[in-house]
């Protein structure tokens, strides 16, 4: 939970005063990178606050580097901001986190939304996570963060599948979706890395692109469900709640 001016602070890698020791320690032109895992959207970012949802989406380009200016009597310089987020949300909280105007800023065509569908299952008690399971899954990371350096690579196969994809694209239906359709080509290529990554390699495959392609595709399918009726009309949560109830009967309904 955090201000745009805290958040600037806590990922800048170095204060404009510095004793000789610590300049000596520090590799300047690295990127500045934070990752932010928050189960609540709206207690990260705040309810409507357009200036942080601005800031992220400067960020979200990787610019050489962000000023933010006089913060404190002084300007806070960031390199090479390299912002990720993960965080969840309802549609009721989605809409309290961002103001309709949102659909034109351009943050959310820099999201992608995933849409958690009801099993319809009933467990009482979960069973625990698998230790064993979970340290593999951790020492696979860390072999990732050891292995994986450098600049990523994408093979001639890859390029072509690649051309292929951005070309025959067809845009979501949705009207609230023609920004994202604009950034989809940069989703598909972060999630090739990660997949070319998760093989510990840094070359991009043609296999890399057809499933990136594949959990893309799939997940586009249910995003307009994920932000419900969110942007459509001034009574929006309200058309929200009717139609959930309305899947949800399992009878006529007056």
């Amino acid at each position: 939970r955090t201000s745009k001016e805290r958040f600037l602070m806590d990922i800048k890698q170095y204060d404009s005063v510095l004793e000789i020791e610590d300049l000596e320690a520090l590799t300047l032109d690295e990127p500045a990178e934070t990752c932010v895992i928050a189960e609540e959207f709206t207690d990260f970012i705040g309810a409507n606050n357009m200036e942080f949802i601005t800031m992220l989406t400067k960020l979200w380009d990787c610019p050489p580097e962000y000023t933010h200016p006089k913060i404190h009597g002084q300007d806070v310089l960031v390199t090479k901001p390299t912002v990720n987020i993960l965080s969840g949300n309802t549609k009721e909280g989605f809409a309290l986190a961002f103001p309709a105007e949102a659909l034109g800023n351009g943050f959310l065509s820099r999201m992608i939304l995933v849409q958690g569908e009801t099993t319809g299952r009933l467990v009482t008690f979960p069973e625990s996570v698998n230790e064993l399971r979970k340290k593999r899954l951790a020492d696979h990371l860390l072999e990732i963060m050891a292995r994986v350096t450098g600049q990523m690579h994408i093979s001639k196969e890859a390029e072509q599948v690649c051309d292929r994809v951005y070309k025959e694209y067809v845009p979501l239906d949705d009207h609230r979706f023609r920004h994202y359709a604009t950034r989809r080509f940069t989703h598909l290529l972060k999630l090739c890395i990660i997949h070319a990554a998760a093989d510990l390699r840094t070359e991009i495959t043609a296999q890399d692109v057809i499933r990136a392609n594949t959990v893309l595709h799939y997940t586009e399918l249910k995003m307009p469900k994920a932000l419900g009726e969110f942007g459509k009309s001034k009574y929006s949560d309200i058309t929200n709640n009717i139609l959930e109830f309305l899947e949800a009967a399992h009878r006529p309904i007056t």
